[in-house]
């Protein structure tokens, strides 16, 4: 069914609908940093394995490599860079993606910027004073 997709995708294509919002979830570990004045950018790359699909999704046989490059601002990125430290954590991002048809990357745009631990440390409950 994979191998189909391009005769599939060409008979949608005329009548696509309209998106209104695009939200994608990143979650790993940058390697290199890039800091600029304003932003930080940080590329991660996608290798697989690919996940379990539901039944009956057209999925290909193997997982291409899929680079991101992300932009987070310097609030958000200075609000992690010190949790990442720690070897065991995950950056988590969530923001708003592009193709970029030049580089051939995908180019995300952070709106929300945190890692695994400070989302767990966030959950905590704490006991009521009084």
């Amino acid at each position: 069914m994979w191998a189909d997709r391009e005769a599939l995708i060409a008979d949608l294509f005329p009548t696509s609908g309209t998106i209104t919002s695009v939200k994608v979830t990143l979650i790993g570990r940058p390697t290199h940093v890039d800091i600029q004045f304003q932003f930080t950018r940080i590329t991660l790359s996608s290798t697989g394995p690919l996940p379990a699909l539901p039944k009956g999704i057209p999925a290909p046989l193997s997982m291409p490599t899929t680079t991101y490059s992300v932009y987070i601002t310097k609030k958000q990125w200075n609000l992690v860079v010190k949790a990442l430290r720690e070897p065991k954590d995950a950056l988590i991002v969530e923001g708003m993606q592009i193709l970029d048809l030049t580089t051939k990357i995908i180019s995300v745009f952070a709106t929300r910027t945190t890692t695994k631990l400070l989302q767990q440390a966030s959950r905590v409950v704490k006991p009521p004073t009084g």
